[in-house]
């Protein structure tokens, strides 16, 4: 075990994060650590959570801490930096916060990966957004049917209070209607994808999936393996909210209408692994490829000539 000063005094609480020497029970990309806390308050604690102070996803625990005693916990960090300080909160049975500390840790060099964690290689699925289904603008456009229809009936009623009552006949059916239709619609549209890289050769299959909200709310997300948010740079590392409990291999995100996360959620699926495991024995095959070819011309007429008599030859 190597010890690192890190440890922090918080409201009621006192933390502290030490690395091990070996990185056998890491779950990678988070790496291993060892946590101590002390609960000197007069309210057990029964969870903490440990989030990065520069951004990135926070992860969560069951804690059994005593009052005026002193627990430790194995657990898993994302080490985005070679020198790192979390915040870590506790938090009681009832759900309320039991205290907070500040701890400090700095990586082994093999430890660190925040290759894993920033990568632009996502950023062709940043711009998905959250569309209406078939079915669902069907619906839409049948509902807006009727009220043009039931409208038009109301010319036939003669005016006074019967058409008054109509109206609001009318009014009450779409906004019940229209109620019920906003119910059946997803809160959150989430789309899975497979990114396929190779690294010395060897192929490296990675299963993400992108949320896109279409209103706000908490959603809660179940991978293959302990999941992790990718991002596209550190700027947008430091507006994540994502916490991940990794016993139960569950992610959740608070998002905002209209938001699509920034950009991937890497949830580690087991077609995913399998994909690998093909690419590498053989039995399938991954082509991705890319050409770019520069002509230069003096002119329009002969930049189309040339592109055409390349076409011709592709």
């Amino acid at each position: 075990m190597m010890l690192v000063p890190a440890s922090a005094a918080g409201a009621d609480i006192t933390a502290s994060l030490s690395v091990p020497d070996s990185a056998d029970w890491g779950r990678p990309p988070y790496a291993a650590a060892e946590l101590a806390l002390s609960n000197p308050g007069s309210s057990a604690i029964d969870a903490v959570t440990i989030r990065p102070t520069g951004g990135g996803p926070a992860v969560r625990y069951s804690f059994a801490g005593a009052p005026g005693q002193t627990g430790w916990l194995r657990v898993v960090l994302p080490a985005l930096w070679p020198v790192q300080q979390y915040r870590v909160a506790a938090l009681a049975a009832d759900g309320e916060p039991a205290g907070h500390a500040l701890a400090d840790v700095s990586w082994p060099a093999d430890r660190v990966a925040t290759d894993a964690f920033i990568d632009d290689a996502y950023t062709p699925w940043r711009d998905v957004r959250a569309g209406w289904s078939m079915r669902t603008r069907a619906a839409a456009v049948g509902l807006l049917g009727l009220v043009v229809i039931a409208a038009a009936g109301l010319l036939w009623i003669p005016a006074g209070w019967g058409r008054v009552l109509a109206v609001v006949g009318l009014a009450a059916g779409a906004t019940v209607l229209l109620a019920a239709a906003g119910r059946r619609v997803r809160p959150v549209e989430i789309s899975r994808h497979t990114l396929v890289r190779y690294a010395d050769r060897a192929p490296v299959v990675e299963s993400f999936s992108v949320l896109a909200a279409r209103r706000a709310g908490p959603v809660v997300l179940q991978a293959g393996d302990v999941p992790y948010p990718v991002y596209p740079d550190r700027t947008a590392a430091g507006r994540d909210n994502s916490t991940v409990d990794p016993i139960a291999r569950t992610i959740e995100l608070n998002l905002q209408a209209g938001q699509v996360l920034d950009p991937a959620i890497n949830t580690a699926l087991q077609d995913a692994k399998e994909l690998q495991e093909q690419l590498a024995t053989g039995i399938e095959r991954f082509f991705q490829f890319t050409f770019y070819i520069k002509i230069p011309a003096s002119t329009l007429e002969e930049l189309d000539s040339v592109t055409k008599q390349v076409e011709a030859i592709a």
